[in-house]
């Protein structure tokens, strides 16, 4: 009786168990979620960033550790609006000029200073597709000011793509790849004034292990920056007025666990190149980037951890550069060279 009562409601509902309402995300009210959040961007063609004096470095590539708590502060019905405490930053890099490189450590050093008493805040759609990113923290009463916080809004960008995976309508698993709409924070271009182009990207479930859904992505598309103030909140539309056009492919993977509501983890590996029909082709790359994150129980490991490397004087002055200070430098490379390679295909057997 209770096997048939159950097979009625399947025809009524019209779903069957592999077809459960299970793919929803539910961020937590009460106790933040803890991500951990590295990135790796090389965009020698584009970036250049700034301090709140009088200071500047381009950058050739850099990397980004972040660690945040982040909890849903608000609700309505076609929007979900969580705030991510940033509890701790870290930037390295690579100047584009090796005669800039103290001064990219200066201004990175500023940056970070700045971060740890920021929050992230977050506008996204109930199934998970980022709208807006803001940075609350930084100032910008003057216009240089505004400059920097530009800047470091683009770095918190790239960093918080890690968590963008959209989930299918009504949290269903359709079977098949289903669609992302509007525009992926993951393949929008480092500019501040956004990107124009059209992306297609998909995700597919490819596998589950109880609670835990394996989802693999791919994209592409055309894009080109923006180069006026007119571009969207999301980082789209503007004028383009640029005769650079990048072809864009990205490929990921994430774990989405059914029981939290929260992926557990993810990667995004995005690439571009300039068509040849872009001014200026010398070198084709135009960037390559690498997100990864992890949803963690809290951060007292880390937390222990960077308390012993400061203990052991392995952060220094950056204006006084001695042996602790080349230790430091040294596993910052190390930490880069390891994301850097996480953006190389891999050789073939």
């Amino acid at each position: 009786m209770a096997l048939l009562s159950s097979l009625m409601l399947l025809a009524a509902t019209g779903t069957t168990p592999a077809q459960a309402q299970d793919l929803v995300y539910d961020w937590p009210e009460d106790e933040a979620a803890h991500y951990r959040i590295q990135s790796y961007l090389y965009a020698p063609r584009v970036l250049r960033f700034y301090a709140a004096e009088n200071l500047d470095a381009r950058v050739a590539e850099f990397t980004m550790g972040l660690l945040v708590k982040c909890k849903q502060v608000g609700q309505e019905r076609k929007n979900v609006f969580v705030e991510c405490d940033i509890h701790r930053a870290q930037l390295g890099g690579q100047a584009a000029d090796g005669g800039e490189q103290q001064k990219l450590v200066r201004i990175f050093q500023e940056y970070v200073n700045v971060l740890d008493d920021s929050v992230i805040q977050l506008t996204l759609t109930p199934q998970g597709r980022i709208k807006t990113v803001d940075l609350e923290g930084p100032e910008k009463g003057t216009s240089r000011e505004t400059l920097v916080h530009n800047d470091m809004r683009m770095i918190i960008l790239r960093a918080m793509s890690a968590l963008e995976v959209e989930l299918p309508k009504e949290g269903v698993d359709p079977g098949k790849a289903w669609k992302q709409k509007g525009a992926p924070v993951s393949m929008q271009l480092p500019t501040n004034y956004g990107t124009a182009g059209a992306i297609r990207m998909k995700h597919e479930v490819v596998n589950r292990d109880g609670n835990l859904v394996n989802i693999q992505t791919i994209a592409d598309g055309l894009v080109t920056p923006a180069t006026s103030s007119d571009s969207s909140a999301d980082g789209t539309g503007g004028s383009t007025g640029s005769t650079i056009t990048v072809d864009m492919i990205a490929d990921g993977k994430s774990t989405f666990d059914t029981e939290r509501g929260l992926l557990t983890k993810a990667e995004m590996t995005v690439q571009g190149v300039l068509t040849a029909s872009s001014s200026g082709v010398g070198d084709g790359a135009y960037l390559n980037q690498f997100v990864l994150t992890e949803l963690l129980d809290n951060f007292d490991q880390l937390d222990a951890e960077y308390e012993a490397m400061i203990a052991g004087g392995s952060l220094d002055d950056p204006d006084e550069p001695g042996e602790e200070a080349d230790d430091a430098r040294a596993a910052e490379e190390a930490a880069m060279e390891a994301l850097r390679q996480r953006t190389q295909p891999e050789a073939e057997e």
